[in-house]
Protein backbone atom coordinates (compact mmCIF):
# COMPACT_ATOMS: atom_id res chain seq x y z
CA UNK A 1 0.00 0.00 0.00
CA UNK A 2 1.43 3.39 -0.96
CA UNK A 3 1.74 6.20 1.56
CA UNK A 4 -1.31 8.17 0.38
CA UNK A 5 -3.51 5.09 0.73
CA UNK A 6 -2.06 4.45 4.19
CA UNK A 7 -3.07 7.90 5.39
CA UNK A 8 -6.83 7.30 5.14
CA UNK A 9 -7.07 4.24 7.41
CA UNK A 10 -4.47 5.71 9.78
CA UNK A 11 -6.40 8.98 10.20
CA UNK A 12 -9.67 7.08 10.66
CA UNK A 13 -8.10 4.89 13.35
CA UNK A 14 -6.58 7.92 15.07
CA UNK A 15 -9.94 9.74 15.05
CA UNK A 16 -11.72 6.68 16.45
CA UNK A 17 -9.22 6.49 19.31
CA UNK A 18 -9.61 10.16 20.21
CA UNK A 19 -13.41 10.10 19.96
CA UNK A 20 -13.71 6.89 22.00
CA UNK A 21 -11.38 8.25 24.67
CA UNK A 22 -13.53 11.38 24.95
CA UNK A 23 -16.64 9.23 25.45
CA UNK A 24 -18.31 10.10 22.14
CA UNK A 25 -19.53 7.90 19.30
CA UNK A 26 -18.94 8.26 15.56
CA UNK A 27 -20.58 6.93 12.43
CA UNK A 28 -20.39 7.41 8.66
CA UNK A 29 -23.31 8.84 6.67
CA UNK A 30 -24.79 6.32 4.21
CA UNK A 31 -24.47 8.80 1.34
CA UNK A 32 -21.52 11.21 1.08
CA UNK A 33 -23.05 14.03 -0.96
CA UNK A 34 -21.99 17.01 1.19
CA UNK A 35 -18.30 16.23 1.82
CA UNK A 36 -19.05 14.84 5.30
CA UNK A 37 -16.82 11.90 6.21
CA UNK A 38 -17.93 11.36 9.81
CA UNK A 39 -20.63 12.37 12.28
CA UNK A 40 -19.74 12.55 15.96
CA UNK A 41 -22.17 12.74 18.82
CA UNK A 42 -22.82 12.05 22.46
CA UNK A 43 -25.91 10.80 24.25
CA UNK A 44 -27.48 13.12 26.78
CA UNK A 45 -24.93 15.54 28.16
CA UNK A 46 -24.56 17.97 30.98
CA UNK A 47 -23.47 21.03 29.03
CA UNK A 48 -25.42 23.77 27.28
CA UNK A 49 -26.62 21.45 24.49
CA UNK A 50 -28.26 18.06 24.98
CA UNK A 51 -27.08 15.18 22.75
CA UNK A 52 -24.52 17.37 20.88
CA UNK A 53 -23.54 16.44 17.33
CA UNK A 54 -20.91 17.53 14.85
CA UNK A 55 -20.02 16.70 11.23
CA UNK A 56 -16.51 16.68 9.86
CA UNK A 57 -14.34 16.03 6.87
CA UNK A 58 -11.13 14.16 7.73
CA UNK A 59 -7.78 14.73 6.00
CA UNK A 60 -4.28 13.42 6.71
CA UNK A 61 -1.02 15.03 5.60
CA UNK A 62 2.70 15.23 6.31
CA UNK A 63 3.00 18.63 4.62
CA UNK A 64 3.57 21.91 6.43
CA UNK A 65 0.02 23.26 6.96
CA UNK A 66 0.65 25.74 9.76
CA UNK A 67 0.57 29.30 8.38
CA UNK A 68 0.77 32.23 10.80
CA UNK A 69 -1.00 30.42 13.63
CA UNK A 70 -3.78 28.79 11.59
CA UNK A 71 -4.18 25.70 9.42
CA UNK A 72 -4.00 26.26 5.66
CA UNK A 73 -5.08 23.10 3.85
CA UNK A 74 -6.03 22.98 0.15
CA UNK A 75 -9.54 21.71 -0.64
CA UNK A 76 -11.46 21.11 -3.81
CA UNK A 77 -13.93 23.89 -4.60
CA UNK A 78 -16.93 21.62 -3.89
CA UNK A 79 -15.55 20.56 -0.50
CA UNK A 80 -14.79 24.16 0.39
CA UNK A 81 -18.28 25.34 -0.54
CA UNK A 82 -19.84 22.49 1.45
CA UNK A 83 -18.04 23.65 4.58
CA UNK A 84 -17.67 27.42 4.36
CA UNK A 85 -21.20 28.34 5.45
CA UNK A 86 -21.99 29.03 9.12
CA UNK A 87 -25.78 28.46 9.22
CA UNK A 88 -25.85 24.64 9.29
CA UNK A 89 -28.06 23.14 11.95
CA UNK A 90 -25.26 20.65 12.75
CA UNK A 91 -21.82 22.36 12.94
CA UNK A 92 -19.22 21.27 10.39
CA UNK A 93 -15.45 21.34 10.74
CA UNK A 94 -12.38 20.20 8.84
CA UNK A 95 -10.05 17.90 10.80
CA UNK A 96 -6.47 17.54 9.57
CA UNK A 97 -4.33 14.76 11.09
CA UNK A 98 -0.70 15.84 10.90
CA UNK A 99 1.77 12.94 10.63
CA UNK A 100 5.58 12.77 10.26
CA UNK A 101 7.01 12.29 6.77
CA UNK A 102 8.60 9.01 7.87
CA UNK A 103 5.79 6.42 7.89
CA UNK A 104 7.60 4.37 10.53
CA UNK A 105 7.27 7.30 12.94
CA UNK A 106 3.46 7.33 12.70
CA UNK A 107 3.26 4.67 15.41
CA UNK A 108 6.17 5.96 17.46
CA UNK A 109 3.70 6.95 20.18
CA UNK A 110 4.44 3.98 22.43
CA UNK A 111 4.44 4.25 26.20
CA UNK A 112 8.20 4.93 26.17
CA UNK A 113 8.29 7.45 23.34
CA UNK A 114 5.33 9.38 24.70
CA UNK A 115 7.21 9.68 27.97
CA UNK A 116 10.59 10.54 26.46
CA UNK A 117 9.45 13.13 23.93
CA UNK A 118 7.55 15.38 26.37
CA UNK A 119 10.10 14.91 29.16
CA UNK A 120 12.90 16.10 26.90
CA UNK A 121 10.68 18.99 25.90
CA UNK A 122 9.99 19.99 29.51
CA UNK A 123 13.64 19.81 30.57
CA UNK A 124 14.84 22.03 27.74
CA UNK A 125 11.98 24.50 28.17
CA UNK A 126 12.58 25.36 31.82
CA UNK A 127 10.08 23.00 33.47
CA UNK A 128 10.88 21.19 36.73
CA UNK A 129 9.53 17.77 37.63
CA UNK A 130 7.93 17.89 41.10
CA UNK A 131 6.04 14.59 41.36
CA UNK A 132 6.08 11.19 39.73
CA UNK A 133 4.19 7.91 39.93
CA UNK A 134 6.33 5.42 38.05
CA UNK A 135 4.64 4.14 34.91
CA UNK A 136 1.56 6.32 35.42
CA UNK A 137 2.16 10.08 35.42
CA UNK A 138 4.59 12.92 36.13
CA UNK A 139 3.91 16.49 37.25
CA UNK A 140 5.94 19.44 35.94
CA UNK A 141 5.97 23.07 37.10
CA UNK A 142 7.25 26.27 35.53
CA UNK A 143 7.06 29.99 36.30
CA UNK A 144 6.87 32.60 33.55
CA UNK A 145 8.64 35.95 33.51
CA UNK A 146 5.87 37.51 35.65
CA UNK A 147 6.23 34.86 38.35
CA UNK A 148 2.95 33.10 37.54
CA UNK A 149 3.20 29.35 38.08
CA UNK A 150 1.92 26.74 35.63
CA UNK A 151 1.53 23.01 36.21
CA UNK A 152 1.03 20.10 33.82
CA UNK A 153 0.33 16.45 34.55
CA UNK A 154 1.75 14.09 31.93
CA UNK A 155 0.14 10.64 31.52
CA UNK A 156 2.75 8.01 30.70
CA UNK A 157 0.44 5.26 29.45
CA UNK A 158 -1.52 5.76 26.25
CA UNK A 159 -4.17 3.18 27.25
CA UNK A 160 -5.53 5.38 30.03
CA UNK A 161 -9.15 6.24 29.27
CA UNK A 162 -8.55 9.98 29.58
CA UNK A 163 -5.13 9.98 27.89
CA UNK A 164 -6.17 12.07 24.86
CA UNK A 165 -8.02 14.59 27.02
CA UNK A 166 -5.05 14.97 29.38
CA UNK A 167 -2.61 15.48 26.50
CA UNK A 168 -5.03 18.04 25.07
CA UNK A 169 -4.93 19.85 28.41
CA UNK A 170 -1.12 19.78 28.32
CA UNK A 171 -1.04 21.36 24.86
CA UNK A 172 -3.49 23.99 26.05
CA UNK A 173 -1.20 24.98 28.93
CA UNK A 174 1.83 25.08 26.63
CA UNK A 175 -0.06 27.30 24.22
CA UNK A 176 -0.57 29.85 26.99
CA UNK A 177 2.96 29.62 28.42
CA UNK A 178 4.80 29.71 25.10
CA UNK A 179 2.37 32.05 23.33
CA UNK A 180 2.24 30.03 20.16
CA UNK A 181 -0.23 27.61 18.61
CA UNK A 182 -0.70 24.01 19.68
CA UNK A 183 0.15 22.88 16.14
CA UNK A 184 3.56 24.53 16.33
CA UNK A 185 4.20 22.90 19.70
CA UNK A 186 3.06 19.52 18.39
CA UNK A 187 5.47 19.86 15.45
CA UNK A 188 8.34 20.42 17.90
CA UNK A 189 7.28 17.37 19.90
CA UNK A 190 7.51 15.25 16.73
CA UNK A 191 11.16 16.26 16.33
CA UNK A 192 12.04 16.57 20.00
CA UNK A 193 14.78 13.98 19.50
CA UNK A 194 16.46 15.72 16.56
CA UNK A 195 18.74 18.66 15.84
CA UNK A 196 17.26 20.77 13.06
CA UNK A 197 18.84 23.35 10.77
CA UNK A 198 16.55 25.52 8.66
CA UNK A 199 18.17 26.99 5.56
CA UNK A 200 16.34 30.04 4.27
CA UNK A 201 16.74 31.88 0.97
CA UNK A 202 15.48 35.43 1.27
CA UNK A 203 14.71 37.47 -1.82
CA UNK A 204 11.71 39.43 -3.08
CA UNK A 205 11.48 37.06 -6.04
CA UNK A 206 10.95 34.15 -3.62
CA UNK A 207 8.31 35.87 -1.50
CA UNK A 208 5.63 33.43 -2.68
CA UNK A 209 7.61 30.49 -1.28
CA UNK A 210 8.63 29.05 -4.66
CA UNK A 211 11.94 28.77 -6.51
CA UNK A 212 12.75 27.97 -10.16
CA UNK A 213 12.99 24.20 -10.53
CA UNK A 214 16.63 24.21 -11.66
CA UNK A 215 17.61 26.49 -8.79
CA UNK A 216 15.64 24.33 -6.36
CA UNK A 217 17.44 21.18 -7.51
CA UNK A 218 20.79 22.87 -6.94
CA UNK A 219 19.64 24.18 -3.55
CA UNK A 220 18.81 20.65 -2.36
CA UNK A 221 22.04 19.17 -3.74
CA UNK A 222 24.19 21.82 -2.09
CA UNK A 223 22.34 21.30 1.20
CA UNK A 224 23.44 17.67 1.00
CA UNK A 225 27.01 18.83 0.28
CA UNK A 226 26.81 21.15 3.30
CA UNK A 227 25.98 18.31 5.67
CA UNK A 228 28.61 16.04 4.14
CA UNK A 229 31.28 18.74 4.50
CA UNK A 230 30.37 19.14 8.19
CA UNK A 231 30.45 15.38 8.75
CA UNK A 232 33.85 15.08 7.04
CA UNK A 233 35.25 17.92 9.17
CA UNK A 234 33.91 16.21 12.30
CA UNK A 235 35.78 13.04 11.36
CA UNK A 236 38.94 15.12 10.81
CA UNK A 237 39.24 18.77 9.68
CA UNK A 238 40.93 19.43 6.34
CA UNK A 239 41.03 22.34 3.92
CA UNK A 240 39.60 20.19 1.14
CA UNK A 241 37.94 16.77 0.96
CA UNK A 242 38.38 14.98 -2.37
CA UNK A 243 35.88 12.54 -3.83
CA UNK A 244 36.72 9.76 -1.35
CA UNK A 245 35.01 10.73 1.92
CA UNK A 246 35.37 9.18 5.41
CA UNK A 247 33.04 6.20 5.90
CA UNK A 248 31.68 7.66 9.14
CA UNK A 249 30.66 10.82 7.26
CA UNK A 250 28.88 9.01 4.44
CA UNK A 251 27.04 6.79 6.94
CA UNK A 252 25.89 9.88 8.84
CA UNK A 253 24.61 11.46 5.63
CA UNK A 254 22.58 8.34 4.90
CA UNK A 255 20.77 8.77 8.23
CA UNK A 256 20.11 12.50 7.86
CA UNK A 257 16.57 13.47 6.84
CA UNK A 258 14.98 16.28 4.87
CA UNK A 259 11.88 17.77 6.46
CA UNK A 260 8.95 19.53 4.85
CA UNK A 261 9.81 22.83 3.22
CA UNK A 262 8.37 25.82 5.06
CA UNK A 263 7.02 29.25 4.22
CA UNK A 264 9.19 32.36 4.56
CA UNK A 265 10.72 32.98 1.13
CA UNK A 266 12.03 29.41 0.67
CA UNK A 267 13.00 27.29 3.66
CA UNK A 268 14.61 23.84 3.62
CA UNK A 269 14.58 21.79 6.82
CA UNK A 270 17.39 19.33 7.58
CA UNK A 271 16.78 16.90 10.45
CA UNK A 272 19.54 15.05 12.30
CA UNK A 273 18.29 12.65 14.97
CA UNK A 274 20.40 12.34 18.11
CA UNK A 275 20.15 9.92 21.05
CA UNK A 276 18.77 11.44 24.27
CA UNK A 277 21.13 12.49 27.03
CA UNK A 278 21.00 10.19 30.05
CA UNK A 279 22.52 10.66 33.48
CA UNK A 280 23.63 8.27 36.18
CA UNK A 281 22.61 8.31 39.83
CA UNK A 282 25.12 11.07 40.54
CA UNK A 283 23.55 13.28 37.87
CA UNK A 284 26.54 13.08 35.51
CA UNK A 285 26.11 12.28 31.82
CA UNK A 286 26.69 8.62 31.00
CA UNK A 287 28.54 9.41 27.74
CA UNK A 288 32.09 10.72 27.91
CA UNK A 289 31.68 12.35 24.49
CA UNK A 290 28.79 13.77 22.52
CA UNK A 291 27.48 11.35 19.87
CA UNK A 292 28.75 11.84 16.32
CA UNK A 293 25.36 13.15 15.16
CA UNK A 294 25.44 16.01 17.67
CA UNK A 295 29.12 16.77 16.97
CA UNK A 296 28.36 17.12 13.25
CA UNK A 297 25.71 19.75 13.91
CA UNK A 298 27.96 21.56 16.38
CA UNK A 299 30.80 21.51 13.85
CA UNK A 300 28.46 22.90 11.20
CA UNK A 301 27.30 25.72 13.47
CA UNK A 302 30.86 26.67 14.47
CA UNK A 303 32.13 26.41 10.89
CA UNK A 304 29.33 28.56 9.45
CA UNK A 305 29.96 31.26 12.02
CA UNK A 306 33.70 31.06 11.27
CA UNK A 307 32.99 31.47 7.52
CA UNK A 308 30.79 34.50 8.23
CA UNK A 309 33.51 36.20 10.26
CA UNK A 310 36.26 35.21 7.79
CA UNK A 311 34.24 36.67 4.91
CA UNK A 312 33.97 39.99 6.76
CA UNK A 313 37.72 39.97 7.48
CA UNK A 314 38.61 39.05 3.89
CA UNK A 315 36.35 41.76 2.45
CA UNK A 316 38.07 44.35 4.67
CA UNK A 317 41.67 43.15 4.30
CA UNK A 318 41.73 41.42 0.92
CA UNK A 319 43.45 38.41 2.55
CA UNK A 320 42.29 34.80 2.90
CA UNK A 321 44.26 34.16 6.10
CA UNK A 322 41.07 34.09 8.21
CA UNK A 323 39.69 31.24 6.12
CA UNK A 324 42.93 29.27 6.38
CA UNK A 325 43.03 29.81 10.15
CA UNK A 326 39.44 28.55 10.44
CA UNK A 327 40.11 25.11 8.93
CA UNK A 328 40.46 23.63 12.42
CA UNK A 329 36.95 24.92 13.16
CA UNK A 330 35.49 22.88 10.29
CA UNK A 331 35.86 25.35 7.42
CA UNK A 332 36.75 23.68 4.12
CA UNK A 333 36.59 24.34 0.40
CA UNK A 334 33.65 21.92 0.29
CA UNK A 335 31.75 23.92 2.91
CA UNK A 336 32.41 27.19 1.08
CA UNK A 337 31.23 25.67 -2.19
CA UNK A 338 28.02 24.43 -0.55
CA UNK A 339 27.24 27.84 0.98
CA UNK A 340 27.77 29.59 -2.35
CA UNK A 341 25.77 26.94 -4.21
CA UNK A 342 22.77 27.34 -1.89
CA UNK A 343 22.85 31.13 -1.99
CA UNK A 344 23.41 31.32 -5.76
CA UNK A 345 19.97 30.10 -6.76
CA UNK A 346 19.30 30.24 -10.53
CA UNK A 347 22.57 32.12 -11.09
CA UNK A 348 21.45 34.99 -8.85
CA UNK A 349 23.17 35.66 -5.50
CA UNK A 350 20.62 35.81 -2.70
CA UNK A 351 20.71 36.31 1.07
CA UNK A 352 21.12 33.05 2.95
CA UNK A 353 20.11 32.48 6.57
CA UNK A 354 20.57 29.34 8.68
CA UNK A 355 18.91 28.70 12.04
CA UNK A 356 19.67 25.83 14.43
CA UNK A 357 17.17 24.18 16.78
CA UNK A 358 18.69 21.66 19.17
CA UNK A 359 17.05 18.39 20.21
CA UNK A 360 14.84 18.86 23.26
CA UNK A 361 15.86 15.40 24.43
CA UNK A 362 19.55 16.44 24.41
CA UNK A 363 19.67 20.13 25.41
CA UNK A 364 22.58 22.38 24.47
CA UNK A 365 23.63 24.93 27.12
CA UNK A 366 22.87 28.50 25.93
CA UNK A 367 26.52 29.44 26.53
CA UNK A 368 27.67 27.02 23.80
CA UNK A 369 25.81 28.85 21.03
CA UNK A 370 24.76 32.33 22.19
CA UNK A 371 23.13 32.82 18.77
CA UNK A 372 21.60 29.97 16.82
CA UNK A 373 21.23 32.01 13.62
CA UNK A 374 23.85 32.76 10.96
CA UNK A 375 23.25 35.15 8.08
CA UNK A 376 25.19 35.47 4.82
CA UNK A 377 24.34 38.55 2.74
CA UNK A 378 24.35 38.05 -1.02
CA UNK A 379 27.45 40.22 -1.47
CA UNK A 380 29.47 37.86 0.78
CA UNK A 381 29.09 34.92 -1.61
CA UNK A 382 31.78 35.98 -4.14
CA UNK A 383 34.28 36.39 -1.27
CA UNK A 384 33.42 32.93 0.08
CA UNK A 385 33.67 31.47 -3.42
CA UNK A 386 37.21 32.81 -3.95
CA UNK A 387 38.30 31.64 -0.52
CA UNK A 388 36.96 28.19 -1.30
CA UNK A 389 39.00 28.10 -4.52
CA UNK A 390 42.13 29.02 -2.56
CA UNK A 391 41.53 26.34 0.08
CA UNK A 392 41.03 23.72 -2.60
CA UNK A 393 43.97 24.67 -4.78
CA UNK A 394 46.39 25.02 -1.88
CA UNK A 395 45.40 21.74 -0.31
CA UNK A 396 47.21 18.51 -1.27
CA UNK A 397 44.93 15.98 -2.93
CA UNK A 398 45.88 12.54 -1.75
CA UNK A 399 45.33 9.48 -3.94
CA UNK A 400 44.90 11.69 -7.00
CA UNK A 401 45.16 9.93 -10.37
CA UNK A 402 46.48 11.83 -13.40
CA UNK A 403 45.42 10.47 -16.78
CA UNK A 404 46.52 11.94 -20.10
CA UNK A 405 49.24 12.16 -22.77
CA UNK A 406 52.90 12.86 -22.01
CA UNK A 407 53.71 16.34 -23.36
CA UNK A 408 57.20 16.86 -22.00
CA UNK A 409 60.23 14.76 -21.03
CA UNK A 410 63.27 16.06 -19.10
CA UNK A 411 66.26 14.10 -17.84
CA UNK A 412 69.80 15.18 -17.19
CA UNK A 413 72.70 13.09 -18.51
CA UNK A 414 73.45 10.25 -16.10
CA UNK A 415 70.49 11.21 -13.81
CA UNK A 416 68.72 8.37 -12.00
CA UNK A 417 65.31 10.01 -12.42
CA UNK A 418 63.53 12.00 -15.06
CA UNK A 419 60.79 14.66 -15.03
CA UNK A 420 57.59 14.00 -16.99
CA UNK A 421 54.72 16.40 -17.72
CA UNK A 422 51.24 14.99 -18.27
CA UNK A 423 48.36 16.93 -19.83
CA UNK A 424 45.28 15.92 -17.83
CA UNK A 425 41.93 17.22 -16.60
CA UNK A 426 41.46 18.52 -13.05
CA UNK A 427 37.92 19.42 -12.02
CA UNK A 428 36.95 19.47 -15.66
CA UNK A 429 39.73 21.87 -16.66
CA UNK A 430 42.81 20.93 -18.77
CA UNK A 431 45.99 21.29 -16.68
CA UNK A 432 49.64 20.25 -16.89
CA UNK A 433 51.01 18.14 -14.05
CA UNK A 434 54.71 17.29 -13.61
CA UNK A 435 56.19 14.38 -11.70
CA UNK A 436 59.55 12.72 -11.03
CA UNK A 437 59.85 9.10 -12.20
CA UNK A 438 62.42 6.41 -11.56
CA UNK A 439 64.46 5.02 -14.45
CA UNK A 440 62.09 2.18 -15.40
CA UNK A 441 58.94 4.33 -15.23
CA UNK A 442 60.69 7.11 -17.17
CA UNK A 443 61.41 4.65 -20.00
CA UNK A 444 57.69 3.71 -20.02
CA UNK A 445 56.86 7.41 -20.35
CA UNK A 446 59.25 7.81 -23.28
CA UNK A 447 57.70 4.82 -25.05
CA UNK A 448 54.17 6.13 -24.45
CA UNK A 449 55.18 9.57 -25.75
CA UNK A 450 56.70 8.06 -28.91
CA UNK A 451 53.59 5.99 -29.61
CA UNK A 452 51.10 8.75 -28.73
CA UNK A 453 49.68 6.77 -25.82
CA UNK A 454 48.13 8.24 -22.69
CA UNK A 455 49.45 7.29 -19.28
CA UNK A 456 48.00 7.16 -15.77
CA UNK A 457 49.68 7.57 -12.40
CA UNK A 458 48.58 7.98 -8.79
CA UNK A 459 50.09 10.30 -6.19
CA UNK A 460 49.60 13.40 -4.06
CA UNK A 461 48.65 16.45 -6.13
CA UNK A 462 50.15 19.70 -4.76
CA UNK A 463 50.38 23.25 -6.03
CA UNK A 464 53.73 25.02 -6.06
CA UNK A 465 53.03 28.58 -7.18
CA UNK A 466 51.41 28.21 -10.59
CA UNK A 467 52.77 24.72 -11.09
CA UNK A 468 51.02 21.45 -10.27
CA UNK A 469 53.13 18.54 -9.11
CA UNK A 470 52.29 14.91 -8.45
CA UNK A 471 54.39 13.85 -5.48
CA UNK A 472 55.01 10.28 -4.34
CA UNK A 473 53.96 8.81 -7.71
CA UNK A 474 52.87 5.17 -7.84
CA UNK A 475 51.41 2.68 -10.32
CA UNK A 476 52.71 4.51 -13.41
CA UNK A 477 51.55 2.73 -16.56
CA UNK A 478 50.47 3.29 -20.13
CA UNK A 479 46.76 3.31 -20.95
CA UNK A 480 46.03 0.44 -23.28
CA UNK A 481 43.37 0.82 -25.94
CA UNK A 482 40.22 -1.20 -25.30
Amino acid sequence: MDENRQKEPFSNAYLRAVVATAGFSMYKPEVDDESVDWRIGARGGGGTTRSPKMELQLKCTSREVLKDGHVAFPLKVKNYNDFRHTDYQVPRILVVVLVPQDVSAWIAQSEDSLALRPCGYWLSSGWTKTQEKSGHWTVWVRRDETGEEYEVSIPLVSTFRDFALRMGDVLGVLEVVERRSQLEILRDLFIASADVVRVRLTDHELADGTVPIEGGAQFFQKAKDLMLAAACATAGPRAYFPSRKPHQATEYLRRTRLGQTEQGSFVLTIISHVPPSLTGKNGELLEAQEPFERRVMQTLAHALEAVRKAAEDAAASGQVASFVDAVDQGVSANLCDAIVGMGRCSEVDRNLALHFSWARSRPVPPTVFPSNSIFFPADALPVIEEAGHHLKESSPQEEFEAIGPVVRLERGEGAATGRVTIHCFIDGQPRKVSLELCDSDYHLAVTAHDHGQSVRCGGVLVREGRTLRLNNPFAFRAVTEE
